[in-house]
């Protein structure tokens, strides 16, 4: 995109709250977040309840890998996925505003279906499991991924949530 007015528009954006970053795309693929030493590739989903079909598992992979590329820049608690295609991305501003914020969005041919579709993936943060799955459940998601190592308590307290609002629920321990 090319800004013309750069004054200009910086002044509507500090004006809307909203932020604009640029980047060259040939600097970014030198400038990609590498994985830090030792730290473990991404692992393998695991089924904990609910009925899950291989589109909700590519959509699972798909927030996965959101969420791992923007967690060195300290945002990145969750990220929801719907058809491929990255809806939102927790950036500061806490889990249940995220799904919140999510709730209004719809993509494009979804608005006449009532199939759930996509998938809110988690870090382990002190969000608030059965706000998190009603949110989820209310924006039209299958279902929520819990990534990196959760607290047994806690991993319970969001499947009883999740099966209680029809959803399913997916690990991936090794993740997050």
């Amino acid at each position: 995109m090319l800004v013309a007015k750069r004054d200009k528009v910086r002044e509507l954006l500090g004006e809307t709250g909203l932020f604009l970053v640029g980047a060259d795309p040939e600097a970014q693929l030198s400038a990609a977040p590498q994985r830090p030493q030792g730290e473990a590739e991404p692992g393998r989903l695991r089924w904990v309840s609910g009925k899950v079909k291989w589109r909700d598992i590519r959509d699972a992979e798909r927030a996965l890998q959101a969420i791992a590329t923007v967690r060195p820049f300290g945002v990145g608690a969750a990220a929801v996925v719907a058809r491929q295609h990255v809806l939102a991305i927790e950036s500061g501003e806490g889990t249940e505003r995220m799904l919140e914020r999510v709730a209004g969005l719809r993509q494009w041919g979804d608005r006449s279906s009532r199939r759930r579709r996509g998938v809110v993936a988690l870090r382990a943060t002190d969000a608030d499991a059965t706000a998190c799955t009603r949110w989820a459940a209310s924006s039209g998601l299958a279902g929520v991924v819990l990534a990196g190592p959760w607290p047994d308590r806690e991993r319970s307290e969001f499947a009883i949530a999740a099966a209680t609002a029809g959803l399913f629920v997916l690990t991936c321990e090794d993740h997050g």
